[in-house]
Formats: structure tokens, C-alpha cells, sequence
């Protein structure tokens, strides 16, 4: 699987250095094969750290994982109570870092947007990096 290279700012240095970008060949959704939108990093309690990059609407995409992760293919995580979803993704994900894309050249910072303290459902915690699609 092919490597992609980025600069991890604002991520823990011992995070960083784990991250697996997940390789857009995977993915099914078109618009995650158009360049541009923001990445989010997402640290499970398996150790595993996924990167996922060109991500549009960060909330219907990190819940689109956590449904395939948590209940399986076909299933929706929000379709469930807010308490049984909310204490399956605290079983299973450690914390979220999110960063919004920018058409600046320039540093952007990932910031924990999501941890196991937080009662807030992670899409709803990364509402605000929704990307501006024409």
C-alpha cells in the first residue's frame, strides 16, 4: 500500500509516527478522489492510527466508519440511541484530530476535536470542517 506523505502539525510526535494514511482506493465515495477538503486522524485502542485525507464532510464520513467498524456493512451508528453509539465509539476510538483544508500555502495545525471525556458524538464534534464544494 503506498505511503502518502504529510506534515502532521499539532499531532502528538509518538501519534504521528504511526499514522497509516488510508489509500484513496479504498474509498467509494467520488468526492474523495477530488483533491481538496480537510484530513482527520483517528487513534483506536488497538494501537491503530488511520489518516484520512481529501475528506469533504467529515461527519457523514467518520460515521460511515464508525457504522462499517462498530455494527458492520449496512448499518448506521446514528440510527441507533445517542448512549449505545456514544459507548461503542468510547470502547473503541481514543481521540480524533481534525484539520480543515485551506487554498492558502500555508501551515495548517490538526487539532483534538474528539476524546473519550467528550459526550458529544464525534460527527457532530467535527461539524465545523465541513469543506466548501462547489
Amino acid at each position: 500500500m503506498a505511503t502518502i506523505k504529510k506534515l502532521q502539525h499539532g499531532l502528538p510526535t509518538d501519534l504521528a509516527r504511526k499514522i497509516h494514511w488510508v489509500n484513496r482506493s479504498y474509498r467509494t465515495n467520488r468526492l474523495s478522489h477530488l483533491e481538496g477538503g480537510g484530513d482527520i486522524v483517528v487513534e483506536y485502542e488497538n494501537g491503530s492510527v488511520l489518516g484520512y485525507d481529501w475528506i469533504k464532510f467529515p461527519p457523514a464520513y467518520i460515521s460511515k466508519i464508525f457504522s462499517r467498524r462498530l455494527l458492520g456493512k449496512d448499518q448506521d451508528i446514528r440510527r441507533i440511541s445517542s448512549e449505545q453509539a456514544i459507548d461503542l465509539i468510547h470502547e473503541d476510538v481514543v481521540r480524533i484530530y481534525a484539520r480543515p483544508s485551506t487554498d492558502e500555502e500555508k501551515i495548517v495545525i490538526f487539532e483534538e476535536v474528539w476524546n473519550r471525556d467528550t459526550q458529544e458524538m464525534p460527527w457532530d464534534s467535527l461539524a465545523p470542517y465541513n469543506a466548501k464544494v462547489a
